[in-house]
C-alpha cells in the first residue's frame, strides 16, 4: 500500500526533476527524501526514474505514469477537503476505520454504500493503533470469541506459483509440500505475516527456506523471479490481473488452515450514524462481494 506522503513527494521531485532543491522545499535531508523514492517505488514493484547528472533525474515512463495519476490523486483530494470543510459542521457523518485485514477489497466492496449515502467524512489506518477507530476489520486464525465483533468470512489459505511450477498438478497442497520450496512471505510485524506464522504455531509447522518481500504485491513479482510459491488468502488477496496467465492458485489440503475476517464495533465511544450504517452494509454485503469478484 503506498503512503500518500510519499507519492506526495514523489510529486514534488518529478516536477524539479533535481533531489535537492525538492528536499529544500519539502523541509527535509536529501538522504531521508531518497529513501521514501526508493520506498515508493518498493511499494510499486516499479523503477520511476532515470538520473540524468549529479542530482538530476527525470522520469521514465512508469514515472510518468504514476505522475499522472497521483497528480490526479492530490486534485481530487483537493476538491475533497473543500467538499469536507462545507460539511465539517455535520459530524454525524464521519467514519474512523482501521483496516487490518482484507485492504484490497475495501474501495469495491464500500462502493455501492457510497452511492446511496449522502457525503461523508471517513479516516482509515491500516493498523488500529494508528487511528481511533469507530469500525474494525481484522483477521485470526484462532477464532478468538469477542463478543463485539461479527464475522464476515472464513477462508482457507492458498499457495500462489507459476503455473510451470511442480506443484501445479496437485489439487490440494500439504504444509508438508511447502518445506520442498522457497515460501516468499512478508516482514515481521506486519499482519499477513502475523496471521501466517500463528497459524504455523498452532499446527507446529516451521518452514525451511523463506524469503521476504516488503509488500503482497512484491511477493507475487518474487515468485515470478524466483520460481517460489506464497501462502496468502483464498479470496480477499486475488492475483493481480496483469500475473494471472503466470500464476495459479491451489488451496491447502484441510479447511482447517483458514482465516476468519471480523467486523468490531467500537462500543467504548459514541459513533456516529453514518459509522452504524456502514458496519451493518459491510455485515450485510461482504461475504457476497469478495466472492463475487473471486469469479472474475
Amino acid at each position: 500500500m503506498i503512503k500518500l506522503t510519499e507519492l506526495q513527494y514523489f510529486l514534488k521531485v518529478a516536477e524539479l526533476q533535481n533531489i535537492t532543491k525538492a528536499a529544500e522545499e519539502l523541509h527535509l535531508s536529501q538522504p531521508s527524501l531518497s529513501r521514501s523514492m526508493k520506498s515508493l517505488e518498493d511499494d510499486l514493484g516499479y523503477r520511476l526514474f532515470e538520473r540524468t547528472g549529479r542530482n538530476r533525474i527525470k522520469l521514465n515512463s512508469a514515472g510518468e505514469i504514476v505522475y499522472r495519476y497521483g497528480k490526479a490523486v492530490f486534485d481530487d483530494l483537493s476538491l475533497m477537503d473543500q467538499e469536507l470543510i462545507k460539511n465539517d459542521a455535520d459530524k454525524e457523518d464521519t467514519v474512523m476505520f482501521a483496516l487490518c485485514a482484507a485492504a484490497a477489497m475495501f474501495p469495491g466492496v464500500l462502493e455501492p454504500f457510497n452511492a446511496i449515502h449522502k457525503p461523508y467524512k471517513i479516516q482509515f489506518g491500516l493498523n488500529k493503533e494508528d487511528i481511533d477507530w469507530d469500525l474494525l476489520i481484522y483477521s485470526d486464525v484462532n477464532n478468538v470469541k469477542d463478543r463485539h465483533a461479527v464475522k464476515l468470512l472464513t477462508e482457507r489459505y492458498a499457495v500462489i506459483m507459476l503455473k510451470t511450477h511442480p506443484l501445479h498438478e496437485k489439487d490440494q497442497i500439504s504444509l508438508d509440500d511447502l518445506n520442498q520450496y522457497s515460501l516468499i512471505t512478508v516482514e515481521k510485524g506486519k499482519n499477513l505475516r502475523n496471521n501466517m506464522e500463528a497459524m504455523f504455531d498452532k499446527y507446529e509447522f516451521h518452514p525451511q527456506n523463506l524469503l521476504i518481500a516488503e509488500s503482497p504485491r512484491i511477493m507475487m513479482e518474487r515468485i515470478m523471479e524466483t520460481n517460489g510459491i506464497a501462502l496468502l488468502p483464498e479470496y480477499t488477496w486475488p492475483i493481480r490481473p496483469n500475473l494471472r496467465n503466470h500464476l495459479i492458485t491451489r488451496p491447502l489440503d484441510d479447511s482447517k488452515y483458514s482465516r476468519t475476517i471480523y467486523l468490531k464495533v467500537n462500543r467504548n465511544r459514541e459513533i456516529s450514524k453514518t459509522s452504524e450504517e456502514m458496519a451493518q452494509y459491510f455485515i450485510d454485503h461482504f461475504i457476497e462481494y469478495v466472492l463475487k469478484s473471486s469469479e472474475l
